[in-house]
């Protein structure tokens, strides 16, 4: 526990603000898409941050649970923002959005069948 208590980097900046390198965003990312069962811009954002920086440092594939996991330290703890609350329901479409956004990365997140597409 003793490291719990250190002050932990965090994932978005460098401590000063600043966005690593290895972290920035095109500065206009994909428009929100009605598919995204009112996921917010912002954490659409960092899901893709996130999912970009692990493709680019080499990851075949991902779980888009744990990104969304990410997501939710991120705004609960470094950012303190309790209230906010990250809904399990947007895990796949979030998944969906990412690699139809980027067709570099179109297998990067394992898919199911959604339940309402089957016949």
């Amino acid at each position: 526990m003793g490291r719990m208590k250190e002050k932990m980097p965090d994932l978005f900046g460098d401590g000063a603000g600043q966005i690593p390198k290895r972290m920035v965003m095109p500065p206009d990312p994909k428009p929100l898409t009605t598919d995204l069962e009112g996921c917010p811009q912002e954490i659409a954002n960092l899901f893709e941050r996130l999912a970009l920086q692990l493709h680019r440092e080499g990851r075949s594939h991902f779980s888009s649970d744990a990104i969304l996991h990410r997501i939710r330290w991120y705004l609960n703890v470094e950012r303190g923002d309790g209230d906010f609350k990250c809904n399990d329901h947007w895990t796949a479409p979030l998944a969906r959005w990412f690699m139809a956004s980027h067709p570099e990365c179109k297998n990067f997140f394992e898919l199911r069948v959604r339940k309402s597409k089957q016949t």
